[in-house]
């Protein structure tokens, strides 16, 4: 091979790193939440809600919550959580009111709209996740169960580790 070619720049895909072994079932859970987020948005599109919103929702639905515990639980910034609620309110589904416990702060709350919508979309919430319950085995439902509240345990000391926040996590 001529100098000229070895100095050429690589064609085609750049090569993988190799992964150890170890990494795979991380990569799988990543995969598996998109597509569970992904496919939880088409069965919210109907309502003409994103899963950040439906989410939202449901966070505000049994009591009046703070924006910051939106935002912490959501996994989102202060900013986007805004945008969020924006959203919401503008549909009437949502309000935002002075919190009686102190007059600095905001409480959102369902409307009787949001309320009524929230209902809805969550029987479609759970009716998709009976129907993934439906199609595995009580011992992957377990292995899952396990595997998940595992993860969450280890994740929770590492953000203890970082101090960070685990409801930010």
């Amino acid at each position: 091979m001529s100098a000229a070619a070895l100095r050429a720049k690589p064609r085609g895909k750049p090569r993988e790193e190799p992964q150890p072994a170890t990494w795979g079932p991380f990569d799988d859970y990543r995969c598996a939440h998109h597509t569970f987020r992904r496919v939880l948005g088409r069965i919210l599109g109907p309502f003409e809600l994103a899963v950040s919103d439906y989410t939202a929702l449901r966070l505000a639905s049994a009591d009046p919550v703070r924006p910051s515990f939106l935002s912490a639980h959501l996994g989102i910034s202060p900013a986007a959580t805004t945008e969020v609620l924006d959203r919401l309110e503008a549909r009437g589904l949502v309000r935002r009111e002075r919190d009686p416990t102190d007059r600095r702060a905001v409480a959102v709350s369902l409307t009787e709209n949001g309320a009524k919508l929230y209902r809805r979309a969550s029987q479609a919430h759970r009716a998709f996740l009976d129907s993934l319950a439906r199609d595995m085995r009580p011992h992957e439902l377990e292995a899952l169960r396990s595997g998940s509240l595992e993860l969450r345990r280890v994740l929770e000391e590492r953000s203890r580790e970082l101090d960070l926040d685990p409801k930010e996590t």
